[in-house]
């Protein structure tokens, strides 16, 4: 985590489990608790044994997310598997910590 925000880099992680709380609820923030300022986290939220080619669709599916909004300055973008729609993926973008936060 020190070498991310010293050398502002963004993360992509497969097991965001590991920036979350450790309940790992969804609807929880992820452990950039703190982080006042940071490049950004990618998470890319695949089902257990996820093959190589499933990666590849989830980080394909981040990057067409970012497209010309590539700065995630204290952002997070998630890739989710789709419940209603397998095969599919869904993804959310957000403040982290969030701009309203204190108002």
């Amino acid at each position: 985590m020190k070498v991310l925000i010293e050398q502002d880099w963004t993360f992509v992680t497969r097991n965001s489990n590991d920036f979350r709380p450790r309940s790992g609820s969804r609807s929880e923030a992820p452990c950039y608790v703190g982080v006042e300022l940071h490049a950004g986290l990618v998470c890319l939220n695949l089902p257990a044994g996820s093959a190589a080619k499933q990666q590849e669709a989830y980080f394909r599916a981040a990057l067409a997310a970012l497209g010309s909004e590539s700065d995630l300055t204290n952002q997070v973008l998630e890739v989710w598997p789709d419940t209603d729609d397998p095969g599919s993926v869904v993804v959310e973008r957000y403040d982290f910590p969030d701009e309203d936060e204190g108002e």
